[in-house]
């Protein structure tokens, strides 16, 4: 999934009352479009007059610029929770994945069967959206147990018609749209008529269609916006 605010935010919140016992204030949670990093915690610090330091505007950012599996971001969320909390409590650690790091990362993979690494580099299937914009077809299939998904279609009137019929017969599927989407965020995802969907958190189902343009389609033609009908 990609990342968003809202997604962050309840992550954030629910581990907080989990793993850190409440007592993390929410600091200033962000999104971000970096490349050369997925997620990271900063903050500022000045000298007080007693020669130790303050910690201070405290910001969590989250790239939205990777595709992740939810757990994976969910982790990513936890290491720089984990950071967070070592600044805040002024805990002196060997280095930024020193000594004090390693133990609580490892307590809480433990404990709470998470899977934190200590760089993000090591997360191993994650895909670098492309964000260069152009044209999709997109189908936007909801069941009737509430989850919701995607699947991006092959340009052609007949691959288009063909998902679109056999996918609404499926006993499980409550309702499919179609759209056309120049969303970068739909760029890493194959094009097909295959059945296989994506399913999406509700949060990122909205998000990513909201620019899309609906497209009407009775199971006998597609009409595309500018454009004839195709049969």
């Amino acid at each position: 999934m990609i990342a968003t605010l809202p997604f962050i935010v309840h992550t954030f919140e629910a581990f907080n009352r989990l793993m850190f016992e409440g007592k993390l204030r929410q600091p200033d949670l962000q999104l971000s479009r970096a490349i050369s990093f997925i997620g990271v915690c900063s903050f500022k610090r000045r000298r007080r007059p007693d020669g130790s330091f303050e910690h201070y505007d405290f910001v969590i950012r989250i790239s939205q610029s990777f595709d992740l599996p939810t757990a994976e971001l969910e982790d990513i969320i936890l290491h720089e929770m984990i950071h967070y909390f070592i600044v805040t409590n002024q805990i002196d650690d060997t280095s930024a994945h020193g000594t004090i790091f390693r133990q609580l990362m490892e307590h809480i993979n433990r404990k709470f069967d998470r899977h934190i690494t200590v760089s993000h580099r090591n997360l191993g299937q994650h895909r670098l959206i492309s964000p260069s914009r152009r044209w999709h077809i997109v189908a936007a299939v909801r069941f009737h147990n509430g989850k919701k998904s995607i699947k991006v279609l092959t340009k052609t009137a007949t691959g288009i018609l063909s998902y679109y019929n056999k996918i609404r017969q499926h006993p499980e599927v409550a309702d499919i749209r179609l759209y056309q989407s120049d969303n970068p965020f739909f760029n890493n995802y194959p094009h097909s008529s295959a059945l296989k969907v994506y399913f999406l958190d509700e949060a990122t189902f909205q998000e990513q269609l909201k620019t899309a343009h609906p497209l009407f389609c009775d199971g006998r033609e597609v009409r595309f916006e500018h454009e004839a009908a195709c049969r």
